[in-house]
């Protein structure tokens, strides 16, 4: 619940490498129909005390007219841990990665997919594939990827942040920029918990979509870092603005299916964008589906799991919005579903809290958000992070408990505060973590 209009919530593990091209944002090359890849090289971090890594995305662009390509994966030794599944077998499109470490060994892997055209001038791209297995504990990032939508000519979207954790003990980390331009700032780094935010800048960009990425690298093992995506998509058309950065859905091995979630798309104009919503699992199975097929903004869109045939795991998808008309980049909410044997919590929120205030101005504003129990009733424990600015309430309680969330900017100078809360059962592995930003202007 929010009391005051001047400060309220905006609308949006390893690995994700992503953008989502459009048909608008290719380059046309006199004479040549190129085919390329969003990236070359994508590297998966799996820890055998921790969970499989998160699916990533890649496009699959021509520089002209669509064509029709294959992909296939290989590795070295012949091992089958790697996965491809393109999102369709026309350009514009993208492809799931997927890595199966499970009963793999310690050590470094690699792989190649090999994206494949007769339709294309250069024939064939080539992916490099790297898997890292180790014993050692590894941080968390939620959401696993950012994605900013702007529209030439309008303000600069709000910064969005990333909580960062680790199972066990906190861990120090770093936070840097390690793809991308100038166009990207992320703040430091810090101890787990922890929240990191994540500003663009679009000023004299063009058209088109841009790729970053931030890494989360331990202090104590520099050479082990969480790599997060980020994506920037530019358009002179308005633009798609769904009301959630992440989807998670919580399921326990022989309760109910969990319940629908829903968000709303909007554009950032009062014209309406006509889209249909589509979904893509990491593992190519039907888990994941959206209805209805085809709506126009502001419209609820309504996401739907179904975990029966699952074992215990955490999954990985994407709701991807799709302009039917072409004209506006399509924008995606990574999906993730975790299915376990023991007890789990669902936090009723899809993504993380951004709060704006001027400075000097009273807003005793608050949010209420649930906790569900998954399953059966259980006890829960809420651990806050960040400064005396952020109250959350109760920290102790028993699932189907609402939790107040008031960020209270008196007395706070002009500037970014960063925070969060996470929300666990004791003694069970797994913990929901909701970051939180409060942005005072002069």
């Amino acid at each position: 619940m929010n009391a005051s209009k001047t400060l309220k919530p905006l609308s949006f593990i390893t690995l994700l490498v992503c953008c989502l091209p459009w048909p608008g944002s290719a380059q046309v090359l006199t004479g040549t129909n190129e085919l390329t890849l969003g990236r070359t090289a994508l590297v998966f971090s799996y820890s055998t005390v921790s969970y499989t890594p998160p699916t990533q995305i890649v496009p699959v662009l021509s520089s002209g007219a669509s064509v029709r390509f294959a992909a296939a994966t290989a590795t070295s030794g012949g091992g089958d841990w790697l996965r491809v599944a393109p999102s369709r077998q026309y350009t514009p499109a993208n492809l799931a990665v997927t890595v199966l470490p499970q009963g793999l060994k310690p050590g470094k892997y690699s792989g190649v997919i090999t994206v494949s055209s007769d339709g294309a001038t250069n024939r064939q791209q080539v992916l490099g594939i790297t898997l890292d297995i180790s014993s050692d504990r590894l941080l968390t990032a939620t959401p696993f990827a950012l994605v900013f939508s702007h529209q030439t000519g309008t303000v600069n979207p709000d910064p969005q942040v990333i909580g960062v954790n680790a199972d066990g003990a906190p861990m120090t980390f770093k936070a840097a920029i390690t793809a991308g331009g100038s166009w990207m700032k992320v703040t430091e780094g810090g101890t787990t918990p922890a929240t990191v935010a994540v500003a663009v800048n679009p000023a004299g960009l063009q058209p088109g979509t841009y790729t970053g990425s931030v890494a989360l690298t331990q202090s104590d093992e520099p050479h082990s870092s969480l790599q997060v995506p980020v994506v920037l998509t530019v358009a002179a058309t308005p633009v798609i603005r769904p009301n959630a950065s992440l989807i998670a859905f919580q399921y326990q091995k022989g309760s109910a299916i969990p319940p629908v979630k829903r968000l709303i798309i909007e554009g950032n104009s009062t014209a309406s964008i006509v889209f249909n919503p589509t979904t893509l699992t990491g593992d190519s199975k039907p888990w994941l589906t959206a209805t209805p097929a085809i709506a126009g903004s502001p419209s609820e869109v309504s996401i739907a799991v179904d975990p029966t045939n699952l074992g215990v795991g955490l999954y990985y998808g994407f709701l991807i919005i799709s302009d039917v008309d072409g004209e506006s980049p399509p924008s995606f909410i990574p999906v993730t579903l975790s299915v376990k044997d023991a007890q789990v919590v669902d936090v009723a929120i899809q993504q993380p809290l951004v709060y704006r205030s001027k400075h000097g101005a009273v807003t005793p504003t608050y949010e209420l958000v649930t906790v569900y129990g998954v399953g059966s009733a259980a006890p829960f424990h809420v651990t806050q992070y960040g400064g005396s600015w952020l109250s959350v309430t109760p920290t102790d309680g028993h699932t189907d408990t609402t939790l107040t969330i008031t960020p209270t900017t008196t007395g706070l100078a002009p500037g970014n505060y960063l925070g969060g809360f996470t929300v666990e059962v004791p003694g069970v592995k797994g913990i929901q973590q909701v970051p939180i930003i409060v942005i005072v202007d002069p």
